[in-house]
Formats: structure tokens, C-alpha cells, sequence
């Protein structure tokens, strides 16, 4: 679906350019041909990482990364994504690494933050995918939360 939502739901667009250059696609979406899914490490017998931002010496089991594999604390995940939710992004939550745009799953966002904040992410994450969709619009009445299934308009 982030393909789909960065093509803002050209199927026909979409597959037109991931056929003529597959990487380029996927790396302006943030994503990789590596299945994207939090890294975590299961025992602390590596050695430790050191998380670039507060430039802490963390066990690898107190560390997550990407897909990208850019590896942080996972406290200053959790600030990054406390951030980013707090601003109203959700599905466009990138990696903090200078440069890096590889998106966040939310399987990671889910791991690491309380669940009220990840409420919030889910929330906001609704809202994206109905902003970014062609189809689908916010009711216009005052105070209506719902979301309408919008066709082909004509003017005749």
C-alpha cells in the first residue's frame, strides 16, 4: 500500500515506472527489496551498539533497526516516534539516520511505544490512507467523522 499511496492510487502509473526502473521506485517510497520488519536482537551476547543520537552504549536487545539496518537505542526510537506522532505523521515515519529515507513499519512503532501513543499513530495512520486515497473523501458535514466512498464525478 505505500506504493499504491505515494502513486496517490495509480495502479497504471505505478507499474509503468516500476517497470522501467524498480529500484528508483522502491527507494522513493523509503523502501527496499528486503522484507521491511523491525530488528531486534534476541540475546546480549554481541556486542553493544552505540545509538548515534545520544551516543549511548546500549546491549544489542536494548537496540532496533530498520530494514535499512541503521541501528539506535531503542529509548531514542521511541522519542523519534513519540515526535513524529506528536506532529501527525504515521505512514511516513523514516529512519533517523542523516540521509535515510527508509520507511518504518508499524510493527516496529507498535513495539516501542506505549499504547496510547500507538492509538494515536493508528488514528492518524486512518487519516493518511484516506487523504492519500483518490476514492475515498472525509464527510463534509460539521462535525461527522465518517468517510464517504467517492465515484466518478460528471458534470451533465
Amino acid at each position: 500500500s505505500v506504493l499504491l499511496r505515494k502513486a496517490r492510487w495509480d495502479t497504471e502509473r505505478l507499474m509503468e515506472r516500476y517497470a522501467e526502473a524498480p529500484e528508483r521506485v522502491l527507494k522513493e517510497a523509503g523502501l527496499s527489496e528486503l522484507p521491511a520488519s523491525p530488528r531486534r536482537q534476541k540475546s546480549g551476547n554481541e556486542a553493544a551498539v552505540t545509538c548515534l543520537v545520544c551516543m549511548d552504549e546500549v546491549p544489542p536487545n536494548e537496540a532496533s533497526a530498520p530494514v535499512c539496518a541503521h541501528s539506535f537505542c531503542n529509548g531514542c526510537w521511541a522519542g523519534h516516534f513519540k515526535c513524529q506522532i506528536g506532529d501527525g505523521n504515521s505512514s511516513r515515519i523514516t529512519c533517523m539516520h542523516d540521509g535515510c529515507n527508509a520507511l518504518i513499519e508499524s510493527a516496529m512503532v507498535q513495539a516501542l511505544v506505549d499504547a496510547p501513543t500507538f492509538a494515536k499513530w493508528a488514528r492518524f495512520a486512518n487519516a493518511q490512507f484516506v487523504d492519500d486515497s483518490r476514492n475515498l473523501k472525509w464527510c463534509p458535514a460539521t462535525g461527522c467523522a465518517n468517510v464517504i466512498r467517492v465515484g466518478e464525478l460528471s458534470l451533465t
